[in-house]
């Protein structure tokens, strides 16, 4: 009985990581869009995390992870704002508003994620050393004048290059219907 609850507890905890890894993308982008400060919105995020670990065992498998995860984040987002008032940071926007924000979010999330999966598939289209351009740049933030040290080109070519691929994959956006 006893091996039965550890197999039974290795799967729930297995569960959780793989939802989370999961909606993790989503659930950064939700609380982006609510805090105006990136380390707070950071604490906020780790926060709501472990309150969702330790709460877990409230979670139905099967139903809405990514909706039960925004709820426990936009309570944390509530307690923040609490504190922040406290510490005479005002902030003037009420509960309710926030609630509106968060619904608009969700809202706009579907968009969001087609656009995104579009773009995936526009990169996947680019020849192979303009992808290696667009990693470097945009997924490692790597400046310029690095980029073009790597690639071996001109400052200005990168700059010329990359102007060229942005607009290449704002026209394969705009004909797939993913809208820019």
């Amino acid at each position: 009985m006893e091996d039965f609850k550890k197999d039974m507890s290795n799967e729930r905890n297995e569960l959780f990581i793989r939802l989370l890894a999961e909606h993790e993308r989503k659930l950064t982008r939700y609380v982006m869009a609510l805090v105006p400060r990136i380390s707070d919105a950071e604490d906020i995020l780790q926060e709501s995390k472990l309150v969702m670990w330790r709460e877990f065992s409230q979670f139905a498998e099967g139903s809405n992870f990514n909706a039960w995860a925004r709820k426990v984040i936009f309570y944390r987002i509530l307690t923040y704002r609490k504190v922040k008032n406290k510490e005479s940071e005002r902030y003037i926007f009420s509960d309710a508003f926030y609630e509106v924000l968060g619904e608009e979010f969700d809202a706009g999330e579907e968009r969001r994620e087609k656009q995104f999966n579009q773009l995936q598939k526009c990169i996947g289209h680019l020849q192979p050393d303009h992808k290696t351009m667009i990693m470097l740049r945009y997924h490692e933030g790597e400046p310029i004048e690095k980029m073009a040290e790597t690639i071996g080109r001109t400052v200005a070519a990168c700059y010329k290059t990359l102007s060229r691929i942005r607009l290449n994959l704002k026209k394969c956006l705009l004909k797939s219907g993913a809208g820019v």
